[in-house]
């Protein structure tokens, strides 16, 4: 009964490392990939997790294809 417990345990800490929130910096990029910081565009960090992160690239992504067929990157500081 102790080692299931044991198991339930570190089962649940592996889950909650994996949740665990990063800080992210997101930016938006040009069409040639470089990153853009005027006319009100550029980086943003915050604590997120990775799947959040991804979350975010795709909708900035969206948002700068469709404004000026740019995209945008998340990266883990």
């Amino acid at each position: 009964m102790k080692k299931i417990l044991l198991i339930a345990v570190a089962g649940l800490i592996i889950a909650g490392m994996s949740s665990c929130k990063n800080d992210y910096e997101c930016c938006y990029l040009n069409e040639d990939g470089i990153k853009i910081g005027t006319s009100g565009f550029g980086c943003s960090t915050s604590s997120v997790t990775k799947k959040e992160a991804e979350d975010l690239e795709a909708e900035w992504s969206a948002d700068a294809a469709e404004e000026y067929n740019g995209s945008a990157t998340c990266e883990k500081k």
